[in-house]
């Protein structure tokens, strides 16, 4: 009777329901005969992966027993390519930095340690990765911490400075803290420069909306060291025009102090609002240098004044700085040909040239 009732249900399907019908059930009955393939009592688990006729399946079959077993040892029983992928796979799946090391690949085992490191947040793995990504990775690791103590360990001496300057620029500028700026390297090049602005933005989160900065050391066709663009970014940003007299050279100070009496006119803050006789007087006791103090202010005198006499008081790369500003700020070429040195003075006529581009 029940023979009967199958048989009825089967003639009433048709040619397509059967198919799909058989497909099922032979699928079922393979699933079933591999479970039992692997839970049978001949051999281990990983003996019975191996017994299987495509050597495809016997090396998905032992990672998958891997994963699922927890036993890391089930990896050198596969090809050394293999072997690698089980280990770097079951490294971060299990947190354990032991297996990164059971890699053959140096290049793998690398990569291995890094990626743990990130993503256990532990800086100390990156050092057993090959130099090369040994750098990298502590280089990731200290954007993620903020911390320029992870830059130590990097072995290229640029690199290094790099990483740690790119954090104390960012301190400075988050905190509006010039001393950070100390710990900024003072490498006179636009490139290096650049390299650690982009980082101290990208990796460090400093808000460093400071591309008029960058702008007059470019165009000036100036060189510019990290320590003054932070220098000149913390006064530029708490309109600070002290700060200034801390940059390394007169150029560097005369480009910090034209940015910060930007800010200043932008906050309808006149220059003959400035008290300079104690500005200058206030150098004397300055913890900087001096030259510089009082030459800072001294062109903003000039400026102020329209006075350019000033400028020609003062030690010659100051007095040339001193001119420069008076193009800028009083948009007159005429003060660039007060400058002798004509490589300044070319700059100083770029510098001018840029300017009358692109304000309105």
């Amino acid at each position: 009777m029940e023979e009967n009732g199958v048989k009825s249900f089967l003639d009433s399907m048709g040619h397509d329901e059967k198919l799909r019908l058989y497909g099922a059930v032979v699928i079922i009955i393979l699933a079933l005969a591999a479970l039992s393939f692997l839970l049978s009592p001949g051999g281990s688990a990983a003996d019975r992966c191996m017994s299987s006729p495509l050597i495809g399946n016997r090396y998905s079959c032992i990672e998958t027993l891997a994963f699922a077993t927890g036993n890391s040892t089930l990896c050198s029983s596969l090809p050394s390519a293999t072997a690698d992928q089980c280990y770097g796979a079951m490294a971060q799946n299990l947190s354990d930095a032991t297996l990164c090391g059971k890699i053959s690949d140096s290049n793998a085992s690398g990569s291995c340690f890094e990626s743990l490191a990130i993503a256990t947040g532990n800086y100390t793995l990156c050092s057993y990765a090959p130099q090369a990504v040994k750098d990298s990775c502590l280089m990731t690791m200290s954007a993620a911490s903020n911390s320029s103590a992870i830059c130590d360990g990097i072995s290229d001496p640029l690199g290094r400075s790099e990483c740690s300057s790119s954090i104390y620029l960012s301190l400075a500028v988050k905190s509006g803290n010039v001393s950070y700026c100390s710990s900024v390297m003072q490498r006179s090049n636009y490139s290096v420069t650049n390299r650690i602005v982009s980082d101290a933005a990208a990796s460090h989160g400093a808000n460093l909306t400071l591309a008029p900065i960058l702008n007059y050391y470019e165009f000036g066709n100036v060189t510019i060291g990290a320590r003054d663009f932070c220098i000149a970014s913390v006064a530029y940003q708490s309109k600070n025009l002290s700060y200034c007299s801390g940059a390394g050279n007169g150029t560097a100070v005369g480009i910090c102090a034209s940015l910060v009496n930007d800010t200043l006119r932008s906050s309808s803050q006149a220059y003959g609002t400035i008290n300079y006789t104690q500005l200058i007087y206030s150098c004397y006791n300055s913890t900087g240098d001096y030259q510089s103090c009082n030459s800072t202010y001294m062109s903003l005198k000039a400026i102020s004044t329209g006075n350019a006499t000033i400028c020609a008081t003062l030690p010659t790369n100051y007095s040339y700085s001193c001119y420069s500003s008076l193009a800028q700020e009083l948009n007159d070429s005429v003060y660039c040909s007060y400058i002798k040195n004509g490589t300044v003075s070319s700059a100083c006529y770029t510098s001018l040239q840029y300017r009358n581009t692109t304000v309105t």
